[in-house]
């Protein structure tokens, strides 16, 4: 096993879900969203990027993939949209208008639509066994279900040599 990149993780975290998937390509839209850095938040973690790379890495998720209480939605279930629903508390809570170019923005029936969530994780590529610090990114009330986004200050497809198809586990970590 090797990590590569710095490791910034608070080493009392541990996995709260475990996720198994594929890289694949996006839409390229996510690099237009502008999430901003440590300098531009109040009271951003320690482990809070100073500046994060444009876009992020699409992992949809496979049919057996996903950790208890998650069901894909070929099967009934909501995929990863369950964590909208606050029971996996995230470490970084943005609002909708904190995030540029985010066009996800709040109803009045939905005030909470478009907010961004994080979540420390650790992104591990199944065949070499390499893994990197990353941050699991999920806007509330997003269409996307089958896919987790993650965002980082890295370029993770470069940094980790990663093809569309290659399997990976996404770890999200918080104190239990």
């Amino acid at each position: 096993m090797k990590t590569l990149g710095i490791k910034v993780f608070d080493h009392k975290m541990t996995t709260i879900l475990k996720f198994t998937g594929k890289v694949r390509s996006g839409k390229g839209e996510h690099s237009k969203l502008l999430i901003p850095g440590a300098e531009d938040i109040s009271d951003p973690p320690p482990d809070w990027p100073i500046r994060f790379y444009p876009g992020s890495l699409n992992i949809d998720i496979l049919s057996d993939g996903y950790p208890q209480g998650f069901a894909p939605p070929e099967s009934g279930g909501r995929g990863v949209s369950p964590l909208d629903d606050g029971g996996i508390e995230p470490t970084v809570v943005l609002p909708w208008d904190k995030i540029g170019d985010n066009k996800l923005n709040p109803k009045k029936e939905r005030p909470r639509r478009g907010t961004g969530q994080f979540w420390p994780s650790v992104l591990t590529v199944v065949a070499t066994t390499n893994k990197v610090d990353c941050w699991v990114f999920r806007r509330i009330d997003s269409t996307i279900e089958r896919q987790l986004e993650l965002v980082s200050n890295l370029a993770l497809r470069a940094h980790l040599c990663l093809k569309d198809g290659m399997e990976v586990t996404v770890e999200l970590l918080g104190k239990r």
